[in-house]
């Protein structure tokens, strides 16, 4: 009342006067309210606390005002509809980013499961028993999952389907002949990858089929044929290795030694491989040789029998024939076995010697 009695006294300039402090005074009630209307709040998000003064009537408001985006899969506490109040903690949990290789497709999601079977489990993604779980580039089996607690971050899952095959291990030993039969499972891409997977052992002599580079196919049947030690003597050497049979000269034959023509083997061909035998291959070959012998003459005496003759005369003199022999010579390893005349023929008659005594001389 006083300042607008004064205001009056002082005429226009009193009326400026009075106008400032008015504005003055609206303008501090103004700040004075909302001084009184902000809420101080804190914001944890990880290892991060952040704390700032805010208007915002509700948990999302402050969080779009601190400009924190949520996505759908994070998690937020107090409820972001929740309202807020001065000193509240909004503690916000970020989804994690995870990229998914399952079944010839790749899928980037965010998640808040931390364990590796939660995260495929979320994402309906069914794993079976002998598939493999690839977590940033470590290979789990599914049971080793199970029993395992997870807390590490990670950013990427691949699922290792596997697929089951037939195994067929015989053995080449006749002694021991067997053949085992057994289902694996795998995830390998070749015959050769399943089998070293599986632990199977291998010598370079095993027969496998198919071969060891062989796609692996859903069902498909792989066959061992095993080999064992032999020891094989064969043109002048003795060498120790490792064959397939069933027989000896099956084994001979994978080794590229078998036999040929008129070669013999010991024990024989159709014997039944067993381990560690002696196995001998001789080379047996042939020939045809020409060989002559005489062919002796006869005497032809020209005088009675009985006759007594003590300086025969020589009328004529004898000569040997010839005959030519025709023989297959048989050689085992180079060394003559035996030989087998084929043919023989006479090629010149002998001439008889011709005596006769002196008094029957005419």
């Amino acid at each position: 009342m006083h300042l607008f009695l004064a205001a009056i006294r002082c005429g226009r300039r009193g009326w400026v006067f009075i106008s400032l402090l008015l504005v003055g005074a609206l303008l501090a009630s103004y700040n004075l309210n909302n001084l009184l209307a902000q809420k101080s709040i804190r914001v944890t998000m990880g290892s991060e606390v952040y704390r700032f003064k805010t208007q915002a009537d509700t948990v999302g408001a402050a969080l779009d005002e601190a400009g924190v985006l949520i996505d759908p899969e994070d998690h937020v506490s107090p409820n972001p509809t929740a309202p807020l109040h001065d000193g509240d903690t909004i503690t916000v949990q970020k989804a994690r980013l995870i990229a998914i290789s399952a079944d010839g497709t790749v899928q980037q999601v965010r998640t808040q499961a931390t364990h590796p079977l939660d995260v495929l489990n979320n994402q309906q993604i069914t794993i079976a028993p002998h598939d493999l779980i690839r977590v940033d580039g470590q290979t789990y089996a599914v049971a080793a999952l199970q029993d395992r607690a997870w807390n590490t971050p990670f950013q990427t899952l691949v699922v290792l389907r596997s697929v089951p095959i037939m195994l067929i291990d015989r053995s080449a030993d006749d002694k021991t002949d067997s053949e085992q039969v057994q289902t694996l499972y795998t995830t390998q891409s070749d015959v050769g990858q399943a089998l070293d997977e599986a632990d199977i052992t291998l010598y370079l002599a095993d027969r496998i089929t198919p071969d060891l580079s062989a796609p692996i196919v859903a069902g498909m049947v792989i066959e061992i044929d095993r080999s064992v030690p032999v020891t094989v003597i064969a043109d002048g050497r003795t060498l120790d290795t490792r064959a397939v049979g069933p027989t000896v000269g099956d084994a001979l034959a994978y080794l590229g030694l078998a036999p040929i023509d008129q070669d013999i083997t010991i024990p024989s061909e159709d014997s039944p491989l067993e381990a560690d035998m002696v196995i001998r291959l001789v080379r047996v070959t042939e020939d045809i040789v020409t060989e002559t012998e005489p062919i002796p003459y006869s005497t032809d005496a020209q005088f009675e029998a009985g006759i007594t003759c003590d300086d025969p005369i020589e009328i004529q003199p004898g000569v040997d024939g010839e005959l030519e022999h025709h023989i297959r010579v048989r050689y085992e390893d180079g060394i003559e076995t035996e030989r087998q005349i084929i043919s023989e023929q006479v090629n010149r008659q002998p001439v008889p010697r011709v005596i006769s005594c002196p008094e029957k001389v005419s």
